[in-house]
């Protein structure tokens, strides 16, 4: 709630970034736990389940660290 409270107020670029962060964190917190999990787990089932799902984890914060470059660097004037 603390995180939401914080964002609401934040202008457009500011809550992007902020955003953006948050979602490359929450995915790299995401990632740790399934490895972990996928070492700790005599499960075969979830030991499927995590080895297909970390691949999935992995490009979305592959693609989320992507946006949060693109943010950081200044925008680009394109002419027609």
């Amino acid at each position: 709630q603390e995180l939401v409270d914080k964002m609401k107020n934040l202008p457009g670029s500011e809550f992007d970034d902020t955003y953006v962060l948050e979602m490359v964190k929450a995915h790299q917190k995401d990632l740790q736990g399934f490895k972990d999990e996928l070492d700790g787990t005599h499960d075969p089932e979830l030991q499927n389940f995590l080895a297909k799902s970390i691949p999935v984890v992995e490009m979305h914060l592959k693609h989320v660290a992507g946006m949060q470059k693109a943010s950081a660097s200044p925008a680009t004037d394109i002419k027609n």
